[in-house]
């Protein structure tokens, strides 16, 4: 046999193999059926929900049909049964659930690839010793909210000891993924532990969800993606908490309401938020990332907290962000926890306020030192993230200390913290775009800009609106490197009051009601020049400027 047919024949087999892969993959001569899995992602646009995690209205044709009834139930159709006063689902499928189920639970628990559809339709469940609704085993569960209904879930304060070694420490709690959509409204109560927990994935998409718990009102070990969702939570320890060292936080959009004697928002990885409106009181941060948090915009009320916003790189692109705070009010910490700094608790040695030393209107609740020993609290589409690629996902050792501030509105008010800094960075602060507003209590020793200088950190505003108003015992320059001019303005003492700065023609450039008495203020704006002569009022005092560099201190006594 001669060679001269040898590629050929190579061809013909090479095809061959490549006609039967393509037939088995898609089916069809074999008598195979193309295996689609039918929650798969569908574009770059939903790449962080899938079609089903959305989809709050699903067919209810030939869906199972159950109706509570105190501790029974009556079942219309195949994969459940009552063992007991519980709710069992064995088997995949869809299920509409309504009535009143007392002294038991809703237990999903099928195969590993079973997805499992469940509409509650105007459900009402107390269980006093476990968790109301328990995903025991599934690939994934969603939990629909049917329109137009009021679903209310509680457990009671104890539970039994082989529930809490299962680690099912939560009024819903789900081993395996879950989904939560719809346009209903829940209403969960936990006397235990946490509101809704899961050991995997939780996704919300919808829903009015009111969630009151002694632990986390919402507690998931590996990622929490939530969007058009109205949240409410009132939580003895943490308000939001993704709790793994890998687990992410993303908010596309939403309202949130939390008040959390912990922090209101916390991640053990990224967070990002895209959107939404949230009003949060924490006992410490009110938004806290291990690594990176970045917001690309959404409207932001800090109105209690310990520090503002917290992590290793905090990275803002646009939003309006309001922070009234007891300590810094956006800290890039270079470490992960904020109950430490520098190995002194809260940087000065002082024990961490509770609610108690919050302005009026806040509510005393105990803070972290008043749990028991463990830190257990008692019974009673497509985005842009504006910064590296390589800071998300990365490990916190990694990052470097940076915050970033490219757009947005950024408002920052201390009026107590006399060791407090408006912006705080162990590395870099660097400004581009936004504005930024940022009053502190002017006696003491604080900082509105406070950045990594003994590092080889900068300061550096490139562009935006800056007013940052404070202490001059502990002033920081703005690093000459900055691409706009920025002066910091140095008075032995100015009540709260309007600064305004005119140039030679006696045209405002920029004016501010600055709300706390201070000592030093720094001021940058596109519209101010090198070389040009400025007039500055601040309440009774005005004093002529003429700016001879690019980043300059001028007016009374410094202290570095």
């Amino acid at each position: 046999m001669t060679y001269k047919y040898f590629k050929p024949i190579c061809a013909v087999v090479v095809a061959g193999i490549l006609i039967i892969v393509v037939i088995f993959m898609n089916g069809g001569l074999s008598g195979t059926e193309k295996n689609i899995a039918s929650d798969a992602e569908v574009s770059e646009a939903l790449q962080y929900f899938t079609l089903n995690d959305i989809d709050g209205n699903w067919d209810t044709d030939g869906a199972v049909r159950i109706a509570l009834c105190g501790d029974s139930g009556t079942i219309s159709g195949n994969g459940a049964f009552m063992n007991g006063k519980d709710l069992i689902i064995s088997d995949s499928g869809r299920y509409i659930v309504s009535g009143e189920l007392s002294g038991g639970s809703i237990i999903v628990d099928t195969d590993d690839h079973s997805k499992v559809w469940i509409l509650l339709d105007g459900v009402e469940i107390y269980c006093p010793d476990d968790a109301a609704i328990r995903i025991d085993n599934a690939d994934k569960v969603f939990l629909t909210l049917a329109e137009n209904s009021e679903n209310i879930v509680v457990c009671g304060e104890e539970s039994p000891d082989d529930a809490l070694t299962d680690k099912a420490d939560g009024v819903i709690f789900a081993h395996d993924d879950l989904t939560i959509n719809g346009t209903g409204s829940l209403t969960v109560s936990g006397g235990y532990q946490h509101g809704i927990a899961a050991n995997d994935d939780l996704t919300i998409t919808g829903g009015t969800i009111s969630i009151s718990s002694v632990a986390d009102a919402i507690h998931v070990n590996d990622s929490l993606n939530i969007r058009d969702a109205a949240l409410t939570v009132d939580a003895g320890d943490e308000g939001i908490d993704v709790d793994e060292q890998t687990g992410m936080l993303y908010i596309e959009s939403g309202t949130f309401s939390i008040a959390a004697i912990d922090d209101g928002i916390h991640a053990g990885s990224d967070i990002i938020i895209q959107s939404g409106s949230f009003e949060i009181k924490a006992g410490d941060d009110g938004i806290h990332s291990d690594t990176v948090i970045a917001i690309n915009g959404g409207a932001i009320l800090i109105s209690e907290c310990y520090e503002g916003i917290e992590a290793q790189a905090v990275d803002i692109n646009d939003g309006e962000i309001t922070i009234y705070c007891l300590d810094d009010g956006i800290n890039a910490n270079g470490g992960k926890d904020s109950f430490t700094n520098m190995g002194m608790p809260f940087g000065a040695g002082e024990p961490r306020p509770n609610r108690d030393d919050f302005p009026e209107g806040g509510e005393p609740r105990p803070n972290r030192d008043d749990f028991p020993e463990g830190g257990e609290p008692g019974p009673n589409g497509d985005f842009s993230m504006g910064q590296p690629e390589d800071r998300m996902n990365a490990d916190a050792s990694e990052i470097m200390p940076t915050v970033t501030i490219s757009g947005g509105k950024i408002v920052i008010i201390n009026s107590q913290g006399r060791d407090a800094d408006g912006i705080d960075s162990n590395g870099d602060i660097i400004i581009s775009g936004g504005e930024i507003y940022i009053s502190l209590n002017g006696d003491g020793v604080n900082c509105a800009l406070d950045y990594g200088s003994e590092n080889g950190g900068t300061c550096k505003i490139n562009g935006g609106i800056v007013v940052a108003a404070g202490s001059s015992m502990m002033l920081e320059k703005i690093s000459s490197g900055s691409e706009q001019v920025s002066i910091i303005y140095v008075t032995d003492s100015a009540p709260e009051s309007l600064i305004v700065l005119t140039d030679s023609n006696g045209e405002a450039v920029l004016s501010y009601e600055i709300p706390l008495a201070f000592t030093a203020v720094a001021i940058s704006c596109p519209e101010l020049k090198t070389g040009n002569t400025y007039t500055i009022s601040i309440g009774d005092i005005s004093d002529e400027i003429t700016i001879t560099e690019a980043a300059g201190i001028y007016g009374g006594t410094i202290f570095f």
